[in-house]
């Protein structure tokens, strides 16, 4: 299987939630990975001057990636795992593997795939393009 070499995290953080809500559904994602990453926080306002923050993750270490990356595939429960197989040709662009998680449900320690807004975005890239056969015994594995 082809071995992930970064995984970029994002989720936007209203004015109306709790930045630290948002940050224990992001650590909820990649579990104790969390504690050896850098979170980088950016501050924009929205169309109504809106102020919204936006909570980055990039992890590029080999072994945290591989660690991150397995933690992630062993929480997401079978439903979505089902479902992010069904769905791998739209979610897959060349050497990259798109996932959209329901921040809510990430808070509660629940993964699960979202479709809509209000999401945790997790940009997966590996070292070759994936394989549709391997992927699913990759994700199934954990």
């Amino acid at each position: 299987m082809k071995e992930a070499k970064k995984i970029q995290i994002r989720s936007y953080v209203h004015a109306t939630e709790d930045e630290s809500k948002v940050l224990k559904a992001i650590g909820n994602t990649i579990g104790p990975s969390f504690n050896k990453v850098k979170v980088a926080r950016q501050r924009v306002y929205g169309y109504y001057k809106n102020p919204i923050i936006i909570l980055s993750v990039n992890i590029e270490d080999k072994e945290l990636t591989r660690e991150a990356e397995n933690y992630l595939f062993s929480k997401i429960d079978e439903e979505s795992k089902k479902h992010i197989v069904n769905t791998l040709t739209r979610r897959t662009k060349k050497k990259k593997l798109y996932l959209r998680l329901d921040k809510q449900e990430a808070y509660l320690n629940r993964l699960r795939i979202r479709e809509k807004d209000d999401v945790i975005r997790i940009e997966i890239s590996y070292k070759g393009k994936l394989d549709m056969e391997e992927f699913t015994g990759k994700i199934f594995k954990t």
